[in-house]
């Protein structure tokens, strides 16, 4: 059996994170950063809809799909409000997203014949971002900046935020559990 749908959502999400990676590395160039935002904010795009794709294959993507909408709307509040635990409903739906997609397309792997070499890496790739998340909680996974700001030493997504920053931003993006933010001609990642 094929998967025509999962085929082609997955390899969305895969170009998503190429395009997600460059553009972290990007974003410490001052001129380049910007553009690099925007370039995070559409790996995000092409991520949700290569999952979105994924899931007219299997019931296992959509509830992933929902998972991001809820996390995306959970990252809002939390850049509204604040608070320990939108960061832990945060990293625990992350969790989950990541689950859904690594165990869904394991199974679909193994339902077209692939080797077993392939498909336990899904499985792997699961454990080690729970023992990660597990050691980050543990630690506080969190730095203070010596400011009165907070940083995560994680990379998330990015996706713009409808209100201001609470630092008085012209223009930010809401990660996630951190906000970047343009201030005049100072670009500055808090978290």
């Amino acid at each position: 059996m094929m998967y025509p749908n999962a085929t082609h959502g997955l390899e969305r999400v895969y170009q998503s994170q190429v395009i997600a990676l460059v553009a972290a590395v990007l974003m410490i160039i001052p001129v380049i950063n910007i553009l690099a935002a925007i370039a995070l904010i559409v790996s995000l795009v092409l991520y949700m809809i290569g999952i979105n794709e994924a899931g007219k294959d299997d019931e296992s993507y959509k509830t992933a799909f929902t998972l991001i909408i809820v996390q995306l709307v959970i990252s809002v509040l939390n850049s509204l409000i604040g608070g320990v635990i939108f960061d832990l409903v945060n990293e625990a739906l992350a969790l989950a997203v990541l689950y859904f997609v690594c165990i869904t397309t394991n199974k679909l792997l193994k339902n077209i014949g692939a080797d077993g070499r392939i498909t336990d890496r899904g499985v792997v790739v699961w454990k080690i971002n729970v023992i990660c998340t597990i050691v980050e909680v543990a630690a506080g996974g969190r730095c203070d900046t010596g400011d009165g700001h907070r940083a995560n030493r994680r990379i998330h997504p990015v996706y713009p935020v409808p209100a201001g920053c609470h630092h008085g931003a012209e223009i930010h993006w809401r990660t996630g559990s951190g906000c970047i933010c343009r201030t005049g001609a100072v670009n500055t990642i808090w978290q």
